[in-house]
């Protein structure tokens, strides 16, 4: 099991300084950004947190789903 883990760190640590490093660093920051948006524009609209609900409230979990 540590060897797995050492070997999935040197790969993370290895495309942080490859060629794909820009894409490494923008795809989270661009996910992050989209949901905190929709997020938000749930919380304005009055909706609760889509994850959160998906977890505890089981009568809307299929509807939520199918909008996600």
């Amino acid at each position: 099991m540590e060897d797995l883990i050492a070997r999935f760190y040197d790969g993370v640590m290895e495309r942080l300084h490859g060629p794909m490093k820009f894409r490494f660093v923008m795809q989270p920051l661009v996910a992050a950004y989209f949901g905190f948006k929709a997020g938000r524009a749930d919380g304005r609209a009055g909706r609760p947190a889509f994850f959160w609900t998906l977890l505890t409230n089981k009568e809307s979990r299929g509807s939520m789903v199918k909008e996600g």
